[in-house]
């Protein structure tokens, strides 16, 4: 015998109760049912808040549960989650046009509330149309690139001068593509053998590109890789509390409560279930940041002088500004503002800018022109159409009088 057995009376719970298997004499547990999850810690979520030290999980069906001696019935159910998103919002908005997005000065990314819009439409353009061959974002060529951002440019308005603007577009693509690429390698870790893998394959992607996927991840190479980056991850000493939301995001909705980016340090490091910090190395930040801004100057601008030691405590790294995220524009460092090339480049954008904002300003007299000479063109033939009335009464008049003699 092999499963449970169960009997019940009408009104009690009947002459057997529940009885399980594995309690019985004579039966010898089974081992759980292990997958390629089990041999590889997987430690590249994107929830932040995550700890480290998951990936170890023992995926069991009913029939080891029962050997364990655990009645299935009396099993928590799982939590059934959001599903995945239709798209319903963007299909709202997509009918009056072009969806507006707001990028401010010193963002690469939307603060505005069609943030979460923007975001699940570049994620539906990625799964419609990228080809998942490639390793990463960075492997993929340049027409599929200049497809996929066509794509996005048709749906939002977007002023492609504008560097940041450009950039918003390719950053989100890159992090979708990736985390398609993560996503997909949770389905192939789901199954117990690469063959399994194989045969099984995901209804994301096409047969062809999930066989090539799952060689690669099959390689020495790709798990050395990864090994390295799991290493990598766990010296990871700060987490943050804001989730999946952009900090962009984030600073527009918590600007009352945090106008400056030391109380923004805070609000996204501070646990309000726990009431403290998430961590010691983000508590030891946070007050070395309020140490160093009352030895700043009282003349000083509060919200300056604390954006200031912000970026003092946190320091630099190139291409990334510490304790912003992605979406935020960072500054350049000093070798690269004293260099004669970045002065002159730099120059020329200003330079640009203002060409750009002129062109823009003509264009839009010149719609606003064309739109008045639309309406006196219409007036006109108003008028046209008018006097053709009046003269065609005016012949059927005479044709009806008689003319004397």
């Amino acid at each position: 015998m092999g499963q449970s057995i169960r009997g019940r009376r009408k009104g009690g719970r009947g002459r057997y109760g529940k009885v399980s298997i594995g309690e019985g004499r004579g039966t010898q547990a089974q081992p759980p049912v292990l997958n390629l999850r089990d041999n590889e810690v997987d430690t590249s979520s994107n929830d932040p808040t995550q700890s480290l030290n998951v990936g170890l999980v023992d995926i069991m069906d009913d029939a080891n549960e029962a050997h364990r001696g655990v009645d299935i019935e009396d099993m928590p159910t799982r939590k059934r989650g959001r599903g995945p998103a239709k798209g319903t919002e963007f299909e709202r908005l997509r009918k009056f046009g072009k969806i507006p997005l707001n990028i401010k000065d010193g963002q690469r990314g939307p603060s505005c509330e069609n943030y979460n819009v923007f975001s699940g439409r570049v994620t539906t353009i990625v799964r419609l149309h990228a080809n998942m061959r490639h390793a990463s974002w960075t492997m993929v060529d340049k027409e599929e690139k200049d497809e996929l951002i066509d794509r996005v440019r048709a749906d939002f308005v977007l002023d492609w001068t504008q560097s940041s603007h450009r950039e918003c577009v390719t950053n989100t693509l890159a992090r979708k593509y990736n985390a398609f690429h993560y996503l997909l390698r949770k389905v192939y870790l789901g199954y117990e053998t690469h063959e399994a893998a194989l045969s099984g394959g995901t209804t994301l992607v096409e047969k062809p590109v999930w066989e090539v996927l799952c060689e690669r991840w099959s390689s020495q190479g790709f798990k050395k890789l990864s090994k390295t980056n799991r290493k990598n991850r766990q010296k990871q000493q700060i987490n943050h509390t804001g989730g999946r939301k952009s900090f962009v995001r984030i600073m527009e909705e918590k600007h009352e409560q945090a106008p400056n980016l030391v109380a923004f340090y805070k609000e996204v490091h501070w646990s309000k279930k726990k009431s403290r910090f998430i961590s010691e190395t983000a508590e030891h930040n946070y007050n070395l940041m309020v140490e160093r801004l009352k030895e700043r100057d009282l003349d000083e601008n509060d919200n300056e002088a604390a954006n200031a030691v912000f970026k003092e405590v946190l320091g630099q790294r190139s291409g990334y500004a510490r304790g912003l995220g992605y979406s935020v524009t960072p500054e350049p460092s000093l070798s690269l503002r004293n260099n004669r090339d970045y002065q002159r480049i730099s120059k020329e954008n200003e330079k640009n800018k203002i060409n750009a904002d002129l062109y823009k300003s003509q264009l839009e007299a010149l719609k606003t022109d064309l739109l008045e000479f639309r309406n006196q063109f219409q007036d006109f033939e108003k008028q046209m159409n008018t006097r053709l009335t009046e003269l065609q009464s005016q012949r059927e008049s005479h044709k009806e009088t008689p003319v004397d003699v």
